[in-house]
């Protein structure tokens, strides 16, 4: 049975204030997630490189000619594919970017990117393990919009993450500066770094 989380008040207002602005700039977006897992102890590999989908909406607030504010709310799909197998994540993620205008055709976007856990499955376990997963997580997003189209186009970013997935990361101890153990985060505790890519329209 899916683990099912409960959506913050915040989240809550974001969804309710996007239905009730009718002079709002709404739209839609989907495309591809290409995610994997880094930590210090963990460097980049392009072949762990998991492909999913992600779709959601937005709500454009504009709040000069070339500045503006770009909630979004998105399902996305995240993972590590290794040889040992694949895990998958859902997350339902709330980006809440700045949108810098470089001109009519493009943007540039960067924010935090809050994330809420939805299910888990590794391919290994072939059940959902989304218990032993931090149920919150954030993320910086920095990316870049085109419009091709007059109310649309397609969109490009890099989300690293800023904490560590696993609920149950071991924790380091190290000698302190009077010779007693300090306990520190531990470094390994894997951080998703996804590179998205896709489409995007807005509805006037």
């Amino acid at each position: 049975m899916p683990h099912r989380k409960k959506i913050s008040p915040l989240l809550a207002y974001m969804i309710l204030g996007m239905a009730m602005r009718s002079h709002a700039q709404f739209g839609i977006l989907a495309g591809a997630n290409f995610s994997t897992q880094t930590s210090q102890t963990q460097s980049f590999d392009a072949k762990t490189l998991l492909p999913a989908v992600y779709l959601g909406v937005s709500d454009y607030i504009e709040l000069s000619q070339r500045f503006g504010l770009l909630p979004q709310l998105t399902y996305s799909q995240q993972g590590q594919s290794t040889k040992m197998g694949a895990f998958h994540a859902n997350y339902l993620t709330l980006p809440i970017l700045a949108a810098y205008h470089f001109g009519r055709k493009l943007e540039v976007l960067l924010g935090p990117e809050p994330a809420y856990l939805l299910t888990v499955w590794e391919t290994s376990a072939r059940f959902d393990t989304a218990q032993f997963f931090r149920p919150f997580t954030l993320a910086f997003d920095l990316g870049i919009r085109y419009k091709v189209l007059r109310q649309g186009g397609f969109e490009v970013k890099v989300v690293k993450g800023l904490m560590g997935i696993d609920r149950n990361a071991p924790i380091e101890s190290t000698t302190g500066p009077g010779g007693g153990i300090t306990n520190v985060p531990d470094s390994r505790n894997p951080r998703m770094l996804l590179f998205r890519a896709g489409f995007f329209y807005e509805f006037e």
